[in-house]
């Protein structure tokens, strides 16, 4: 379970704290382990091998909007279609949408605490319990922040040449802006994985 405190302005200028809940259940990571081909974990070190920074962020979105819920009476996590819709329209999401993207350390945590609880026990269990070769009881992900100097938190995509404040992994100056090309912009956009 991921407890995560974020802070932010509502659009009335009022600053405001909000805790989101996150989790996967062993149902749902059983759901993202087969809707990917070779399993999730597969998928994601597909998409890193790539350098698919948009790729990367649609599974951000996909996993923060499936994992989200709130907590319910008696220690129960309860999830709602339109809650998650909510909340992936909401400012409070914007905010950890862009603390995941930009720290890549914070991403792996982020990857490793909606993993369902006493996973990789359960797993070993299943494993000498029924029997099973070792090669069918799939792993359990853990997800380590990949190596990069960008404040990004991931290396922008070699699509063309890219703008100087790019390659330097950081926000352009205004003057930059305003002298940007479109291909500038959308070599910048790319790397941002927009």
């Amino acid at each position: 379970m991921l407890k995560q405190t974020v802070s932010y302005e509502d659009i009335d200028g009022k600053p405001r704290t909000e805790t989101i809940y996150m989790n996967l259940t062993e149902a749902e990571l059983a759901e993202l382990q087969f809707s990917y081909e070779g399993g999730f974990e597969a998928h994601i070190k597909s998409i890193m091998d790539r350098g698919d920074n948009a790729a990367l962020l649609r599974t951000f979105k996909e996993l923060m909007v499936k994992a989200y819920g709130r907590r319910g009476d008696e220690g129960r996590f309860v999830k709602r279609a339109e809650w998650a819709e909510e909340f992936a329209s909401s400012e409070a999401y914007s905010q950890m949408f862009m603390m995941l993207a930009t720290d890549p350390a914070k991403a792996a945590t982020f990857f490793n605490d909606i993993m369902p609880k006493n996973l990789s026990e359960r797993l070993e269990k299943l494993k000498t319990t029924v029997n099973l070769p070792a090669e069918n009881v799939p792993a359990v992900p853990n997800f380590t922040a990949p190596k990069t100097d960008s404040p990004f938190g991931f290396t922008p995509v070699e699509q063309g040449p890219l703008p100087v404040w790019v390659t330097e992994g950081r926000f352009p100056t205004k003057q930059e802006l305003e002298n940007a090309s479109p291909e500038d912009m959308g070599a910048w956009q790319r790397s941002l994985g927009r």
